[in-house]
């Protein structure tokens, strides 16, 4: 748990995609079912200005009964970003997805984007952990340690 969430960034994919303030809708949705991803970051200049998720799809677009055609992100981003930096331990992550219902987190370094961490991601390395704790555990029992 406290385990720096580097290790999860070294373990995803280097290729982080991002869209720019002027990407529609339409066209952002499209990106995400294309890549089976839940967010995407948005960008101006190379800089961090938003993020856009599959909820903000269901809340500001359909909700609002909205043209996704006609509809920029910079209209529908999320811009009061909580962010966080390669040195946050899993521990700090679980407590931040937990209270403030986030399921992505960009993480920072120098103010400049260089992942995204999900709950699916923080998920997947806490089982991959516990069945490495239980491997070590039933060796021990075993003998074979």
């Amino acid at each position: 748990m406290d385990t720096p969430i580097r290790s999860l960034i070294d373990e995803k994919p280097a290729d982080l995609l991002t869209v720019s303030e002027d990407t529609t809708v339409t066209e952002a949705v499209k990106i995400m079912n294309d890549k089976n991803i839940g967010a995407v970051m948005i960008t101006k200049n190379g800089a961090l200005t938003g993020i856009f998720t599959e909820r903000d799809v269901l809340r500001r677009i359909l909700a609002k009964n909205l043209h996704a055609d006609e509809t920029k992100m910079s209209e529908v981003m999320t811009t009061k970003l909580l962010t966080i930096k390669p040195s946050n331990t899993i521990k700090d992550i679980l407590v931040i997805i937990t209270e403030k219902k986030i399921r992505h987190l960009p993480v920072l370094e120098d103010n400049k984007l260089i992942s995204i961490i999900s709950a699916g991601d923080v998920s997947r390395y806490l089982v991959k952990d516990q069945q490495h704790l239980i491997a070590e555990l039933e060796n021990y029992i075993s003998g074979s340690y």
